[in-house]
């Protein structure tokens, strides 16, 4: 099913009928007593919310000539980030440089960003980004920069060009979960055990 066609089922539902009430119960399955019930409504209202309101992600120009990130296609996992920078810049073989974005950004709580390679870049120069993923904390509130990596590449010119504006990257949000944390002397066996680096074949 859809998201659209999901949500208006949602809709449609608490929309017909005689108690509100009734319908989030019935949905729910909800038993027992009226605070459980009011909690499961919450949730819905919750979801439905999401349907209408995503997540806003803000970004904050550092300088006038940065350029804000958007979707591309309806269906893009990423944004683009490109290159606030005064003058071209050279990137030789086997080396990297960070190159500014001119912007910061805030993440909502419970997500983070991603900042990945661009395929054209990767599969045409050799460019890649020398941590990917970088990982931009939903905190962070400096500049956002990319560190780019040339690898050496037999057919391809012995430096790239990188010009003001350019697409250099792409920025992806994912959501993130936070785990308790507990030391322990002990852990649970498993038949794979400690085998790693290949252990189980090619």
């Amino acid at each position: 099913m859809s998201k659209g066609a999901e949500k208006e089922g949602l809709l449609n539902y608490f929309n017909t009928g005689p108690k509100e009430e009734e319908h989030i119960c019935d949905f729910m399955g909800a038993t027992g007593s009226t605070e459980e019930q009011y909690q499961k409504q919450l949730k819905l209202q919750n979801l439905i919310e999401n349907f209408n309101h995503p997540p806003v992600i803000k970004f904050k120009k550092l300088r006038d000539d940065a350029i804000v990130p958007k979707y591309m296609t309806s269906g893009a996992a990423g944004m683009d980030l490109c290159a606030a920078i005064d003058q071209p810049m050279q990137l030789w073989h086997n080396a990297k440089t960070i190159v500014s974005t001119g912007l910061s950004v805030e993440i909502p709580s419970g997500y983070e960003g991603q900042i990945r390679p661009r395929s054209g870049l990767a599969a045409k120069y050799a460019i890649t980004i020398i941590n990917t993923p970088g990982t931009i904390d939903s905190d962070y509130r400096g500049e956002l920069k990319v560190i780019l990596y040339k690898m050496p590449c037999d057919n391809c010119e012995p430096y790239y060009t990188i010009n003001p504006g350019e697409r250099i990257a792409q920025l992806v949000i994912c959501p993130v979960s936070k785990l308790q944390i507990e030391e322990t002397k002990e852990l649970s066996e498993t038949i794979r055990g400690e085998g790693g680096l290949g252990s189980t074949g090619k």
